[in-house]
Parts: C-alpha cells; sequence; structure tokens
C-alpha cells in the first residue's frame, strides 16, 4: 500500500479527491493541520474552483462524484471547524455564502445537507468538535456549539470506580480505577446549605467532583486546532516551571516571552482556549498552596495536605488528569514542602504522591500515554494541556518543507494523531451534580489568593515554619555552660 509522504498545497488539496482520501483518514487530517501550508480562503477557493470545473460537464459521472466530494469536503469542514476558520474570517464566511446561493445546484441531493448546515450555522444550532458555548451577543455571525452526537455521561465516582473493578484488565500504565471504595459515600441532602462553607469539612469525592466539572467546562471549550501554533500564544516551557505565581518567577516568565512568529500561513486570528486551562491548572495549583499555607495550625495542615491528595488521587481514578496534575504541582511548591507537617503525613498519603509523580513523569515523555489501557476511549478524558501543548510544539520543531519545496505530510500526520485523542476524550462526560455553591466558593478562594505572594501568606502563621529551641531553654544551657567554667576556674 503506498503512503503519501510529501507534496505540494496543491497537490495535496487534490489528494481530497482520491477514493481512498477519507477510508485512510486523510481528509480528516487535512482539515485539522492544513492551516500549516495554506490559508482557509485559499482551501475554499479550491474546493470552489473543482466544483465549477466538474459542473460543465454534468453527464459524465466522474464528474458529478467531484461536485459531491466538493459539497462533503464543504459540510465536512463547517460542521467540525466553523468557529476556527467562518466565524472568525467575515470574507471567507461571505465567499462560502455566495457559493451557495449562486452557484450550486440545488437540484442535487448532496447539496440539501449544505444547506441546512449553513442555516443552523447562521441561527447558531450547528454541531462542531467543541462544546456548548456561546459567542458574545455583538457578534454579527454568533454560534452556538455543541458536540456531535449524544456523548455518553457518567453520573458519579461510584459508577467510573464499579466499571473500572469489573474490567481488571483496565489496570495497565494508569494504576487502578478501583481503588477509593471509601469516597464514593453519598452526600447528604442538607450538606452544602449551612454557611459559611467549609472546605475542611467538604467530602474529599465532592470536591473532587465539582473540581472536575469545573475543569470539563474548560475543556469542552478547546478545540483540537488550538493546540498547535501554541508557542505563538504564548505556551512554553517556561510555564511548567513551579512556583510561578510568585513575583520572581512571574517576571522571569514575562522576560521570556518574546515576540514569537507563528507557523500558520497567513497567522489567522483564533481565540485559544488552551491558555485558559493552563492559567487555571497554574492559578488552581497555587490555590491549594495558598489554602495549605492559611490553615492556621499543623493539625488543619496535615488534613488539608491529606485530603487534597486523596482529591487528587480520586481526580487521577477518572482521569481528570488536569486538576490531578495542579493539585500535585501546588503540593509540591517548595514553600509547602518545607512545612513541618510533611513528617507526619500518612504512609497512604505520600502513596498517592509517587503514584501522582509516575503518572506526570509518563505524561511528559509520552504524548499517547492515555491511549496505553484496553477501552480507554469508553471513559471521560481530561489531559493536561500544557504537557500535551509541549509534545505538540516537540513534533512541530523543524521545517515543515523539503529541499524541492514540498511539504512533509508524515511529520504533519504526526501531529495530527496527537491532537486527534482529543476529539475522542470528548465524547464522553462527566455527568457529576454540579454544586454551585462549592463551584463558587473554589472560584472565590482561586481570584482571592492569585496575585498573593505565597511567601507572604506563610509569614502570618507560625506553624509554617519548624520550632526552635525557646529563649527560655537557650539561656539556661548558657548558664549551664558559664557555670561548668566557673567551676574550673
Amino acid at each position: 500500500m503506498t503512503v503519501l509522504q510529501a507534496g505540494t498545497p496543491r497537490g495535496l488539496m487534490s489528494y481530497l479527491y482520491t477514493s481512498s482520501a477519507l477510508s485512510v483518514g486523510f481528509i480528516h487530517q487535512f482539515l485539522l493541520c492544513f492551516r500549516y501550508i495554506l490559508t482557509s480562503d485559499q482551501l475554499l477557493n479550491f474546493i470552489v474552483e473543482k466544483y465549477n470545473s466538474a459542473r460543465s460537464s454534468q453527464k459524465d459521472a466522474n464528474m458529478t462524484r467531484i461536485q459531491c466530494r466538493s459539497t462533503d469536503l464543504l459540510h465536512f469542514w463547517v460542521e467540525g471547524f466553523y468557529s476556527i476558520d467562518f466565524a472568525p474570517n467575515k470574507s471567507l464566511l461571505k465567499m462560502f455564502a455566495d457559493f451557495l446561493t449562486e452557484q450550486t445546484n440545488a437540484n442535487m441531493e448532496c447539496i440539501d445537507s449544505l444547506f441546512s448546515l449553513y442555516a443552523a450555522c447562521r441561527m447558531g444550532e450547528n454541531a462542531e468538535l467543541v462544546h456548548t458555548t456561546e459567542i458574545p451577543d455583538d457578534s454579527e455571525e454568533g454560534v452556538y456549539l455543541f458536540s456531535m452526537g449524544v456523548p455518553k455521561r457518567w453520573d458519579s465516582f461510584r459508577s467510573l470506580l464499579k466499571r473500572s473493578r469489573s474490567d481488571k484488565s483496565n489496570q495497565g500504565s494508569h494504576g487502578s480505577f478501583g481503588k477509593g471504595r471509601s469516597h464514593t459515600k453519598p452526600l447528604s441532602p442538607e450538606y452544602g446549605k449551612s454557611l459559611p462553607f467549609s472546605l475542611a469539612d467538604c467530602p474529599a469525592h465532592v470536591l473532587a467532583e465539582q473540581l472536575t466539572l469545573i475543569e470539563q467546562e474548560l475543556f469542552k471549550k478547546c478545540h483540537p486546532v488550538h493546540f498547535l501554533n501554541s508557542q505563538f500564544q504564548g505556551v512554553g516551557v517556561a510555564l511548567s516551571m513551579p512556583g510561578l505565581r510568585t513575583p520572581l518567577m512571574t517576571r522571569k516568565l514575562e522576560e521570556s516571552r518574546g515576540t514569537k512568529k507563528g507557523l500558520f500561513v497567513g497567522e489567522p486570528f483564533i481565540e485559544s482556549y488552551v491558555v485558559q486551562m493552563i492559567n487555571h491548572s497554574q492559578e488552581l495549583a497555587h490555590w491549594v498552596s495558598a489554602e495549605i499555607l492559611n490553615s492556621g495550625s499543623s493539625k488543619a495542615q496535615i488534613n488539608l495536605i491529606t485530603k487534597f491528595l486523596t482529591v487528587a488521587h480520586l481526580c487521577q481514578e477518572v482521569r481528570n488528569y488536569a486538576t490531578a496534575l495542579s493539585i500535585l504541582d501546588g503540593l509540591e511548591n517548595l514553600v509547602i514542602r518545607q512545612l513541618p507537617a510533611w513528617k507526619i503525613i500518612p504512609a497512604k498519603s505520600v502513596d498517592y504522591i509517587n503514584e501522582l509523580t509516575n503518572i506526570k513523569m509518563k505524561l511528559k515523555s509520552d504524548p499517547l500515554w492515555f491511549m496505553k489501557d484496553k477501552d480507554w476511549y469508553i471513559y471521560p478524558t481530561i489531559p493536561c494541556a500544557l504537557f500535551l501543548a509541549l509534545h505538540i510544539q516537540q513534533a512541530e520543531i523543524g521545517s515543515f518543507t523539503l529541499a524541492n519545496g514540498m511539504y512533509k505530510w508524515d511529520k504533519m500526520r504526526s501531529i495530527t494523531d496527537i491532537i486527534d485523542q482529543l476529539r475522542i476524550f470528548r465524547e464522553h462526560s462527566y455527568g457529576f451534580q454540579p454544586d454551585f455553591e462549592i463551584q463558587k466558593f473554589i472560584h472565590r478562594s482561586i481570584a482571592q489568593y492569585r496575585d498573593q505572594d505565597l511567601h507572604l501568606v506563610a509569614s502570618a502563621h507560625d506553624s509554617n515554619f519548624h520550632k526552635r529551641a525557646s529563649t527560655t531553654s537557650l539561656s539556661g544551657t548558657l548558664k549551664k555552660v558559664k557555670g561548668i567554667f566557673k567551676k574550673k576556674v
């Protein structure tokens, strides 16, 4: 079997019309990564050109197939990438509308669905690869986006853990979903009604559920294309450095960000939610650290550290790696690791740290690690946005062209293999019952600590420092030494 390795932009676009393009996944891959080699306007012009040239010979069966393939390509493109290419590009949207109204043959069966899709886009009801989100009202081309099909919903930690225990073969590289039975107790109806809310009194599994729902809301807004060309958006290795919320690290990060040249042709405007997801992870880690430092006593610190480790472990069990690793980052902050409370942390919690650290190292080294387990595609998954973006940046390193000017399709195909897993992750949703009071508390606490220096927070409580010998005992020791010298004299 011949495998496509390279081609010119026009040659790769022509390959969209081959009989095997759909079966081998070329069409989907091309729509994900064509921005590296040409603009959206160029692609639409090519498809329209193909359609018009085929329409002149309608009696030829092959020409009819080309017309149908053209409309199918437009359907796939608009359906999956409307917010990426069409919504922010008014000229492209007008060109597409003109094509529909002036140049298409309304009598063709394959054009009907394209008309319906365009109407749905205009009315804000189109299906896409991203979750439901609302474009601001002042946008003329407002659109509501939601995931295609009916995503499977998992109602609780109990359902996920039960499903995992029934399939022991699924306990491969990710560890076991079947642990944590003691954290699946149902929440009493009265919980959450008493004010003020106490983080210490909130059950670990409830906190894990609400943090997962918050993370899922951000993740559903991320289109796979958002992870491409992320260095141009300011995403880099510097973001993986710990303690980013301290003033010194913030200054270093700002200094390391220079003006980056984008990899996309024409540098189209794409509003990316990947940066928002990464910022949320950093703010969540900072919040975890600040809550522990501000707890007031060693006993409270031990309880909070243990609870956060349990929450992170539960999130990892249900494949919410973004929140799990954010909590781990918060606990691994240098200020937190120096707390005296770590000396009496339970051994089980220490095991959680080792497990999460091991997962973190695997995610750093293997971009496809999420897909190692059997039946991985049946569970909802939230990846770590930063690590995934850095893996894609690694694949983007180097020229996209050969010495003869042809573009490396094998390079672009390897990039799409990494980001295509996001589409599969989006097919499932966590169905946890939202508790808006808890979510409101979390958002408010994160905003409260967002700009606070952890060193200043730590200095407000004596429990954050190792106790030294008291002045009385020190003076008593000096008196004893002085007495010994007097006796010798």
